[in-house]
């Protein structure tokens, strides 16, 4: 194993002493969990993982096993595909409202970003990350594909299955967070 003793108690004691689990006791609230993963980001190499709160009570290793919707923290992905297709970070992007027609939904689909806020003028692809703008996000993830953004993804070492939409520029797919922090850690 590539398990750090020293970094495992460690990561164990800040994790179950957060203020965040002492706020909702185990015995009162079993179901509120969480997972967390050091990962040396040279060779990949797990230095410390917890699936849960309590082993005993949940077997289920929400590290590994759990499949959740990244969100935002899914965008660097989108990013990463357009510069492989020639983008660059001061490329620019229209942030404005945006619409377009989900043919399998029968539908008009309108990402919007935080707030319902737009700049209403073209920003720097490096800035629209900096801001997780979700529509440049998805204008981007629709000039270079769908496909492209998984492909990168898998490249960087996500190994969920995805399935080829829009939505998934702002983290619609599920994914493991082992998934997610190898990705990273090529970052």
């Amino acid at each position: 194993t590539t398990l750090d003793v020293r970094v495992q108690r460690m990561a164990e004691k800040h994790f179950l002493d957060s203020d965040l689990f002492r706020s909702k006791p185990l015995d009162e609230v079993p179901d509120f969990q969480g997972a967390f993963i050091a990962m040396d980001t040279s060779d990949g190499s797990v230095r410390a993982m917890i699936g849960g709160r309590d082993f005993e009570l949940s077997k289920f290793n929400r590290a590994v096993q759990a499949r959740r919707h990244p969100g935002s923290s899914f965008k660097p992905f989108v990013y990463a595909a357009a510069f492989k297709e020639g983008y660059s970070p001061s490329s620019t992007a229209l942030d404005a409202p945006y619409s377009i027609w989900d043919k399998g939904a029968q539908r008009w689909w309108t990402p919007s970003n935080y707030g319902q806020r737009f700049s209403g003028g073209y920003v720097t692809l490096a800035d629209a990350l900096a801001k997780s703008l979700n529509v440049v996000a998805v204008k981007l993830g629709e000039a270079v594909t769908p496909e492209r953004v998984i492909e990168m993804a898998q490249r960087l070492g996500i190994n969920s299955p995805m399935s080829p939409n829009l939505s998934i520029a702002l983290g619609a797919a599920e994914v493991t967070l082992i998934d997610m922090v190898a990705a990273y850690a090529t970052f």
